[in-house]
Parts: C-alpha cells; structure tokens; sequence
C-alpha cells in the first residue's frame, strides 16, 4: 500500500498516516494484566481490542514507530518525520507530556497513536540540465 501512495503521490508530494500505536496499546494491555494480578483477579481478559481474534477486528495491521520507518524505506520513501502528541489519558501534568513526546524510546511507549509524514522525493529527472 505504501509504495501504491509514493506512486500515485507527485513529486515532493506529502503522505500523512496516523495510526493507532502497537507499542502503546501492547504497554496498556500489560498494565492491566499486571495491575488484575496484584487485585488477585485473572489477566486474560484483556485483550488489545478491535484487533484480528476479538469480536470486532477493525485493525489488521497496528504497527510500531521502527516497522512503519523500514516500511516506508522499503517502500521508497526516503523522508519522513514522526510527530508525537502528548499523552492526556492520566491528567495533564507536565512531567508525562515531555516523556510522551520528547524523551527517545519512552516517546515510543506512551504515544496513544503514530503521526507520519512522509515526502516522496523528487526525481533528478525534474531538473532540466
């Protein structure tokens, strides 16, 4: 799919993907696993939803941060930028809206959802000699 986008999109022209966030929802689903254990209740009920094996598998293909760059690599993109918004699930504080979005790696966890944008690259063969 992306390679049909960087083909259809014209030179410099911008691919803009958001989508829920793999890492997140699997650190959220661990979470609460953990947290039913410590209230001595069973973990297997939670599940990440809207995903293939649950009643309503709207999401086949949830992805993380560094799939979707060797995707887009792949697929011969050779620009592209992830944007980050701040995590507001737990209350506005500070201290989580900077290690949602600036801190590498943890940025990665606590982003509900993965914002891209991606330029196709412009050929040499749109520059006359």
């Amino acid at each position: 799919m992306l390679r049909e986008c960087r083909h259809v999109l014209k030179p410099a022209g911008v691919l803009v993907i958001k989508t829920p966030n793999l890492r997140y929802l699997q650190a959220s689903v661990l979470f609460k696993r953990l947290r039913a254990l410590v209230r001595l209740k069973s973990p297997f009920g939670y599940v990440i939803p809207h995903t293939p094996g649950t009643a309503d598998p709207q999401h086949i293909g949830l992805i993380a941060h560094a799939t979707l760059g060797s995707q887009l690599e792949g697929a011969g993109f050779l620009n592209w930028r992830f944007y980050y918004a701040p995590l507001r699930r737990l209350g506005a504080s500070r201290v989580m809206e900077i290690a949602s979005t600036e801190v590498p790696g943890l940025r990665d966890i606590l982003c509900e959802d993965l914002f891209c944008k991606a330029f196709n690259p412009i050929a040499l063969s749109h520059f006359p000699d």
